[in-house]
């Protein structure tokens, strides 16, 4: 027996029918879900809807905090197949745990309904930003990057490759924060290698405007490689506007995805710099071989873009640099577990959570680096005596990478 019928038509409205003279169809009976109830959770809000289910912003009355309800759709909910990739989508998320990543709080089923509570994210997705404003500037497209580079590090770390990053899927928050959402497509490698009931069909390869190559050729044969190539799509289109082949089909696409150069976005914003429109390229490489590796190099190079940019952010908790002395000891050890990552990636992680300074503070390029050394070595328990507070007696990153040859 499928779902019961009230609470579809509440959650899952019937389409209107055709309207006389050949009116648009699929209209949805306006049907409020305000107040439906789910196990413990309460409907406030419809926030989209797609052909796999919907999306609520909904309260959770047992810890009494806002949450994001997606809940598969009533003829999903009838497939196994869908049902299986929908839990596959709660582990995969469920093993998350970072400041970039929308996280998981609940999954259940509800008189046959399934759902994932995440983390409501206030904010707007980069998509709506770009539509609202153009082309991003090009420190606020790097800090976001910069941002969701570190959350592929974690995603890689524990073996989950998000397969849709796409600029609908990063949501901006109020302070800065970029956050990664929705891992409908996400899957853990090694279940990926041994799950014949998870083969993707049409409807879930990715998005054609970013999917990588090898992605659409095998959905299942993909590493962190591929979701590098996708933030590399969403890099581009934050500085042009666009998605770099905007032309043609779906077909057509993934043809231009497979056979073409990546295209210089400084051909169509001449605020991007060479060596941030190389970056993209390598980000972009049809060849997996041929971008970066490992999230964590691509960190290391846009570092360096950072530093060309004088890079500041975008508001108080989003900025990428700051002045030393804006570290607080409070600030450092209520941080400190975080930072305990990667060293090269805990220079971003770090930086990108404290407050703000005004412009006339912010270090020399070479004095940000050294600092970026030094926060790296106190994160990582390098050393047991009080770190010098002025960056200038520190080696700098760039010595530290020759040293270790990265």
């Amino acid at each position: 027996m499928g779902p019961g019928s009230t609470l579809c038509d509440r959650l899952f409205p019937r389409t209107a029918p055709l309207a006389e003279g050949g009116a648009a169809e699929g209209i949805p009976v306006a049907v409020s879900p305000i107040g439906v109830e789910l196990d413990h959770f309460i409907v406030d809000e419809r926030i989209g809807v797609g052909g796999m289910g919907a999306v609520f912003r909904a309260r959770d009355t047992r810890l009494g905090r806002g949450v994001a309800l997606k809940v598969l759709s009533p003829v999903q909910s009838l497939d196994q197949g869908a049902v299986q990739r929908f839990r596959n989508e709660a582990r995969a998320a469920a093993g998350l745990d970072h400041d970039n990543i929308a996280r998981v709080f609940y999954v259940g089923e509800d008189r046959g309904l399934h759902f994932i509570a995440f983390e409501y994210v206030t904010g707007t997705n980069v998509r709506d930003l770009i539509a609202a404003r153009g082309p991003l500037d090009p420190s606020d497209a790097v800090n976001y990057t910069l941002q969701i580079a570190s959350a592929l590090v974690h995603t890689n770390s524990v073996g989950v490759v998000h397969r849709d990053v796409k600029p609908s899927n990063i949501i901006i928050t109020p302070t800065g924060r970029a956050k990664l959402v929705d891992l409908g497509l996400a899957r853990n490698s090694e279940s990926d290698r041994s799950s014949e009931d998870l083969t993707s069909d049409g409807t879930t390869l990715g998005t054609f405007d970013y999917i990588s190559p090898e992605q659409a050729r095998d959905p299942r044969n993909v590493d962190v490689r591929s979701d590098i190539y996708s933030l590399g799509c969403t890099l581009y289109q934050m500085l042009t506007g666009e998605p770099p082949y905007p032309e043609g089909n779906a077909f057509q696409k993934l043809l231009d995805h497979q056979g073409k150069q990546p295209p210089d976005p400084a051909r169509k914003n001449s605020r991007v710099s060479e060596r941030l429109s190389s970056v993209i390229r390598r980000m972009m490489a049809s060849d997996p071989g041929k971008r970066f590796a490992t999230p964590e190099a691509l960190i290391r190079e846009l570092m360096f873009v950072a530093e060309d940019l004088g890079l500041t952010g975008v508001s108080s908790e989003g900025m990428v640099w700051m002045a030393a002395g804006a570290i607080s000891g409070r600030n450092w050890e209520k941080h400190i577990g975080w930072m305990a990552t990667v060293a090269l990636l805990v220079v971003l992680a770090v930086v990108l959570r404290f407050q703000p300074v005004d412009r006339g503070e912010v270090l020399s390029g070479g004095e940000r680096l050294a600092m970026a050394d030094s926060l790296a070595d106190r994160a990582a328990g390098a050393s047991q005596s009080p770190a010098t507070t002025d960056p200038r007696q520190l080696p700098p990153l760039r010595d530290q990478m020759a040293a270790t040859g990265s």
